[in-house]
């Protein structure tokens, strides 16, 4: 890959690094498309990725979009204005589901971010489950400064996210930067550690955690929380029925069962891949 690194840093968790380190990792285009084809390969690979880790390979998680291409979105090749507008609306959502590709991911997606997370950063970072910061993080919604309205999903996600609405409107019409403190402080962020390094081992920490689970009942708590955030509580509730309703049938929980009681031993429970 031209601008993503993939490794596995322990069993069951890989760690995926934006790669563009002499643009900041600005974001292009193949780059976006990259991504979503990075994650894609994860799901159905051989390593058995139960949890990943986003971050980059350099000191910036990204400086957003690169304004290089941006103008490429509607780059139609027709004068018509119809035209064009169907064109430029089918590319959006064509990045939109990149974009998306974090969230469509079955396992959960810890995004640990350092320095600069402008724009696109922002909504990759708001289409991940957990996010992480260094302090040297700096966060802005750029793209009214860029004569645009956020499109790809930061309005969506980033107010469902945090609890403030005149915060996420504040932060959306000024586009000024604000730092990872005042993030934790509304709520985008878990926590936030003094360097990058910290931040990282804290991150694979979290991540074998998360993969030492019952990968039915992780994948299935992460389908079921997403479809709740869109959905009332009872349609929510009436979701998580039925999906147990089959996968109560598992045999993860007989094997976390037998492990606690007593003379179980200490060896951590082995879980199946999906």
């Amino acid at each position: 890959m031209k601008y993503i690194k993939l490794s596995y840093p322990s069993q069951h968790v890989a760690l995926v690094l934006l790669d563009r380190p002499k643009k900041l990792n600005a974001i292009n285009w193949d780059m976006l498309a990259e991504l979503d084809a990075a994650i894609l390969s994860l799901a159905s690979g051989p390593a058995d990725v139960r949890c990943l880790v986003l971050a980059s390979s350099s000191a910036h998680f990204t400086a957003g979009i690169d304004l290089a291409t941006a103008g490429d979105i509607a780059g139609a090749d027709t004068t018509d204005v119809a035209r064009r507008a169907l064109a430029t609306t089918a590319h959006v959502r064509q990045l939109q589901r990149h974009t998306a590709c974090l969230e469509r991911c079955a396992v959960p997606v810890v995004a640990a971010i350092s320095g600069y997370c402008f724009g696109l950063g922002i909504d990759l970072a708001a289409a991940a489950c957990i996010r992480l910061a260094s302090a040297d993080a700096v966060f802005a919604i750029k793209e009214v400064d860029i004569g645009l309205c956020a499109d790809l999903g930061t309005i969506q996600r980033f107010q469902r996210i945090v609890g403030s609405d005149t915060w996420f409107r504040e932060l959306c019409y000024t586009a000024r930067r604000f730092g990872p403190e005042e993030a934790v402080r509304h709520g985008f962020l878990s926590s936030v550690y003094d360097t990058k390094g910290e931040m990282m081992a804290a991150a694979i920490s979290m991540a074998e955690n998360i993969a030492s689970k019952s990968p039915v009942a992780v994948v299935a708590t992460k389908q079921s929380i997403l479809y709740s955030r869109d959905s009332t509580v009872n349609e929510g509730l009436e979701h998580v029925a039925l999906m147990n309703g089959a996968l109560l049938q598992t045999g993860d929980m007989e094997k976390v069962i037998m492990g606690s009681l007593p003379g179980g031993g200490d060896t951590p429970v082995v879980f199946s891949r999906l």
